[in-house]
């Protein structure tokens, strides 16, 4: 239906246009007074003659020479065509015409010089507009697959997003169980962090960006609400270096792999487990890294451990920072490290 009303448009966009052009001509032939007879027939004649060529210059040359970028075969054609339209325009008028119409005598209405002037401006003119015609055709369309485009991108990154937050708060609530099965004091303290923690994933994390400082302060309570389960917050550190406060990253990029470095580096059964995190920002660069022990159980489930977190990391990345990210994974006997850089637009 679409393909039909646009080529309807077209049709009726093409009409009017050359009832213009005709328009136009009959009123320079006919000197602005009221046309006679023979004014209709001579504009209509040499229209005709004129349209042969406008139709090759427009629908042939231009899309597939001048918007091709070949612009020297155009130009090249462009001129045979002025000189085949010379050499047909003085044939059709000084022999045929008489032919065609036998009660007619006609005499040109204006010099060769004049009429080879009027067919190039006539040309041009409708060059122009074949060209801003595809070029508003042109923008429509690519309007149109950006917002396709657009749409898409925002519900793949919603469906991201609800996978990681059933994934944290499946992990959160285990936390919170452990506690109060063994009737830790300090469970209502670990669920006012939790809250936090959950009030920026379902308010915050919907947002296109999110300012660096919001950010850090999400790690920052996600990492004291895992302090009830590790006991061991003298191994965590977070070395945070940042030129601007209010530079803006795309949320919920970090959280993921500081929670798997808890759930893969914290473990009781690990001698001397560690986090170490570093955050740092410059200009329009922005480097995360987090570096964890590399257990045993670890290596023994490295696709759970870049299942949902990393998958969801690594999709989102693409998506809102594509071709301005690097995202490495290196993993030794003793660590496993997760390095993320950030090239924001200026």
């Amino acid at each position: 239906m679409q393909y039909i009303f646009q080529k309807k448009r077209n049709v009726v966009f093409n009409i009017a246009l050359w009832f213009l052009y005709y328009s136009i001509l009959l009123f320079i032939f006919s000197k602005g007074k009221s046309p006679l007879k023979i004014d209709y027939i001579y504009t209509f004649c040499f229209l005709a003659v004129m349209a042969i060529s406008i139709v090759i210059n427009t629908y042939f040359l231009v899309p597939r020479l001048l918007q091709k970028g070949k612009y020297l075969v155009f130009a090249l054609a462009f001129v045979g065509l002025i000189v085949l339209f010379w050499q047909f325009y003085v044939l059709y008028f000084e022999r045929l015409l008489d032919v065609i119409f036998t009660d007619y005598f006609f005499i040109s209405y204006q010099s060769n010089l004049q009429a080879m002037t009027k067919f190039i401006l006539l040309l041009i003119v409708s060059m122009l507009l074949r060209i801003f015609e595809s070029w508003l055709y042109f923008n429509a369309e690519q309007n149109k697959h950006l917002q396709t485009e657009n749409q898409r991108i925002q519900i793949q990154l919603s469906h991201l997003r609800a996978q990681i937050n059933p994934h944290f708060l499946f992990n959160s609530l285990n936390v919170i169980y452990a506690l109060a099965i063994e009737k830790k004091e300090e469970t209502p303290e670990a669920i006012v962090q939790l809250s936090d923690v959950l009030r920026y994933i379902i308010y915050d994390a919907d947002a296109d960006r999110i300012k660096l400082k919001e950010e850090i302060t999400l790690l920052k309570n996600y990492i004291a609400f895992q302090k009830f389960r590790t006991h061991g917050l003298e191994n965590i550190t977070f070395d945070i270096n940042i030129q601007n406060k209010d530079f803006e990253i795309y949320p919920m990029l970090l959280l993921p792999l500081v929670e798997n470095a808890f759930k893969h580096g914290m473990e009781k059964k690990v001698d001397n487990p560690f986090i170490k995190i570093s955050l740092s920002q410059e200009n329009t660069k922005f480097y995360f890294q987090i570096v964890n022990h590399n257990n045993s159980s670890q290596q023994k489930s490295n696709h759970e451990y870049s299942g949902v977190g990393l998958e969801n990391i690594q999709s989102n990345l693409k998506i809102v920072y594509p071709e301005r990210h690097q995202f490495q994974i290196e993993e030794t006997a003793e660590t496993f490290t997760v390095s993320l850089h950030i090239t924001e637009e200026k």
